[in-house]
Parts: structure tokens; C-alpha cells; sequence
């Protein structure tokens, strides 16, 4: 599996970068799929949806903010922050 791994930064920023030049570029380079991780998806207006133009197959984030699960849809999966803390820690100590 080849990845690309950036900073989550704002969508602005992505999409107005050379971040959204690689997206493009991305099976080029033999990828097969760009998914998006965050962890704190904020989905603040609709800027986050021209990822979708880009070529992100999904998103996946945190529902460490509220209105995360407001967007979840076939392309956007919310996970749950406990259920990951506790499985780290459980696995830390």
C-alpha cells in the first residue's frame, strides 16, 4: 500500500494547495484510492465537499466534535473517539 501522509489542515488550505495537485495526480502514482483521516472534522460549510472533485474516495474522522455525525454518509465514517482511547490505553500499559 503506498500513502501520502499530510497534516489535516483546513479544507481551504487543501484544496487551494499543491495538496489538491498530488490528489489529482494520485493514480499516477499507482494509488488506487486517496482517503482523507482526521481527527477533528469540523466540515464547516460545504468547501469540504469539493474533496469529493479532487478524487478522496472517503473521509474518516472522530466524533470528538458534535456535528461531525451530521455528515456521515457512504463517502464520510465517524468513528468514535472513546472506543479508540480505551483500546490504546487498554493496550499501553
Amino acid at each position: 500500500m503506498n500513502s501520502l501522509d499530510a497534516w489535516a489542515v483546513p479544507c481551504a488550505f487543501i484544496l487551494n494547495s499543491r495538496h489538491a495537485a498530488l490528489c489529482g495526480e494520485a493514480p499516477c502514482f499507482g494509488a488506487r484510492a486517496i482517503t482523507v483521516l482526521v481527527t477533528h472534522g469540523l466540515f464547516s460549510g460545504t468547501l469540504w465537499r469539493k474533496l469529493r472533485q479532487q478524487g478522496v474516495a472517503h473521509i474518516y474522522c472522530t466524533d470528538t466534535v458534535p456535528h461531525a455525525a451530521s455528515v456521515a454518509s457512504e463517502r464520510v465514517t465517524v468513528l468514535g473517539a472513546a472506543g479508540i482511547l480505551v483500546d490504546y490505553f487498554k493496550h499501553a500499559a
